[in-house]
């Protein structure tokens, strides 16, 4: 009997907020992924994403998971319904053979509205020792004591949110590891209430921070205010899907 995955697609993204920061980079990296594939007898596809703002609205864990439950509901940012539409569009060519990518993002839409991807994921917790409750009601998730505002400097469009930045802060609120010794905060991240291409007010909430340390709270949010910047004119606003391999 043969175990493991035999069908696998990756998100490769480029850009400020990863290692790789040219498309071209990123492609090279997909194909190398595609020939150690085929070496070890699997499928491979790819898609290449641009991360120059993060994707979704969440960084952090816990909030990233309910987001992610959110996303199963049927309520998502184009950034990530784009990501998730493509990257299950391309397994279902994979494993069927449909090369119709509109076909398949029509059958991934219908598989989301139904109700049926939020079903398996609580399936695939349940049978991992989780709680499925949790899925079923997201806001008994455990939350930040300390929830401060990032407020909007100009007003204008959203031309700019620094992946790089926004990753940083999350690391140094605890979000993620500033080095191996480092304890993980579930709670810690943060929450972009707006995106490129936005419309905002001067003084109208953009981001909040999520953290537990009242040392660092105030300066992630001078610095997470950084790392937004403003246009006066309309921002046109693409899909972050760059590259698709794999139909």
């Amino acid at each position: 009997m043969r175990h493991g995955s035999n069908k696998i697609v990756f998100d490769i993204t480029c850009g400020r907020g990863t290692y790789l920061e040219t498309k071209e980079e990123a492609r090279r990296l997909g194909k190398l992924l595609f020939k150690i594939g085929k070496t070890l007898g699997k499928e491979v596809g790819y898609i290449i994403t641009l991360m120059d703002e993060p994707v979704g609205k969440c960084v952090g864990n816990v909030l990233e998971i309910r987001e992610a439950i959110n996303a199963l509901n049927g309520n998502m940012s184009k950034d990530v319904e784009d990501t998730v539409i493509n990257l299950a569009s391309i397994i279902l060519n994979l494993s069927y053979g449909e090369k119709n990518m509109a076909l398949n993002a029509n059958k991934v839409r219908q598989v989301i509205s139904s109700g049926q991807a939020l079903a398996k994921f609580k399936q695939m917790v349940v049978a991992q020792g989780g709680k499925g409750s949790y899925i079923d009601s997201p806001d008994r998730f455990p939350k930040a004591r300390i929830i401060l505002p990032v407020f909007a400097t100009d007003t204008g469009y959203i031309s700019r949110i620094d992946a790089d930045i926004c990753g940083s802060i999350a690391r140094y609120i605890g979000a993620g590891r500033m080095n191996d010794e480092h304890e993980i905060d579930n709670t810690a991240g943060l929450v972009l209430e707006k995106k490129i291409g936005d419309h905002v007010q001067v003084g109208e909430i953009v981001a909040y921070v999520h953290t537990n340390d009242d040392t660092k709270a105030e300066g992630a949010v001078k610095n997470l205010t950084d790392a937004f910047e403003y246009s006066p004119k309309p921002v046109s606003v693409k899909s972050r899907v760059l590259e698709i391999y794999g139909v």
